[in-house]
């Protein structure tokens, strides 16, 4: 992509992806990342050869933050397709009493499923009650086996995993809120009264 500011300066998109960037405008682009203080780390390749067009401290490792939701997205729909849904399933092992007693586990799959949220678990209790179970003799398991252990992206910080943008990967993961941001919660608190703290 290039910059507004820019623009001027490229050679049009007809062209070959090779030519996209002129000398000329790579030069700018350069002490335009260069002037400002944040820290950048550019490098845009042709697709299909892999060939460099333009780099700027390309060896630099940094985050990719929310840039890799776009590689993400563009991946998952060349190879899952725009139908695909993620699912999240419910077992359950053994026998329900007359009692309406599971004598049994209850095991949640998770299959990767990014906007998988607590009020799914909900659901998930009224269909173990609509079994007629009222009663669990077992062990509730949750199970993130469906993808590998690699826990974490290749250049991710093991310090950062602690916070949203450096979140561990997990088949099995349970968004706080409606914004499915893994690992934040965003609470909201009022005051009573004027002047006194808030609970």
């Amino acid at each position: 992509m290039i910059s507004p500011m820019l623009e001027v300066d490229a050679i049009a998109t007809t062209k070959k992806s090779a030519d996209v960037l002129n000398p000329v405008a790579a030069v700018k682009m350069n002490k335009l990342l260069k002037s400002t203080n944040v820290q950048t780390a550019v490098s845009v390749r042709d697709a299909k050869t892999g060939k460099i067009l333009y780099s700027y401290n390309p060896t630099k490792m940094m985050s990719t933050a929310s840039n890799m939701k776009l590689l993400t997205a563009a991946a998952s729909l060349k190879t899952l397709g725009e139908n695909y849904r993620f699912t999240t399933k419910l077992h359950t092992t053994g026998t329900i009493t007359k009692t309406g007693t599971l004598n049994g586990d209850v095991y949640l799959q998770g299959q990767g499923d990014p906007t998988f949220h607590k009020a799914d678990l909900t659901i998930f209790a009224k269909q173990l009650k609509a079994k007629g179970i009222k009663k669990i003799n077992g062990t509730i398991y949750g199970d993130g086996t469906w993808f590998d252990k690699k826990y974490l992206a290749p250049g991710i910080n093991k310090a950062d995993s602690l916070t949203y943008y450096g979140a561990p990967v997990s088949a099995l993961s349970i968004s706080p809120n409606g914004d499915y941001d893994t690992g934040v919660v965003v609470t909201y608190a009022t005051g009573t009264t004027v002047g006194k703290n808030r609970k």
